[in-house]
C-alpha cells in the first residue's frame, strides 16, 4: 500500500472526508523585513480538496488533486456569494516563505 503517512505515528492516514473547501489569500501589502507587523492578506482564490487524518494521533491533512482549478477567483463578481455558500474550513495566508 501507498499513500501518505505520518511521520510521527508511522500510521497511514485516511481520508475523513471528501468534498472540504478553504480559501487561499494573497498579500496586499509589500513585506518589510525590517518591520516585525505581519503582511496583511485579502481573500483570493477558493479551492475544493480531501481532509485526511492520522488516526493515532488526529492530525489532519487537507489536499488537493493534481492540476486542479480554483472554485472560484476574487475577481469574479459572485466571488463573495460563492465563498459563503461552500463554508472553507480556514483561509491560508502563506507566501511559502518567501521574503524580500
Amino acid at each position: 500500500m501507498s499513500g501518505i503517512a505520518c511521520a510521527k505515528c508511522h500510521k497511514f492516514f485516511r481520508v475523513k472526508k471528501i468534498g472540504v473547501f478553504f480559501e487561499e489569500g494573497m498579500p496586499v501589502s509589500d513585506p518589510d523585513a525590517s518591520k516585525p507587523e505581519p503582511r496583511v492578506w485579502t481573500s483570493y482564490k477558493l479551492w475544493a480538496a480531501d481532509l485526511l487524518e492520522c488516526p493515532a494521533c488526529g492530525a489532519e491533512l487537507v489536499i488537493t488533486g493534481p492540476g486542479q482549478q480554483p472554485v472560484a477567483e476574487h475577481y469574479q463578481p459572485d466571488y463573495v456569494e460563492t465563498v459563503a455558500k461552500y463554508s472553507p474550513l480556514f483561509r491560508v495566508d502563506d507566501d511559502g516563505g518567501k521574503r524580500p
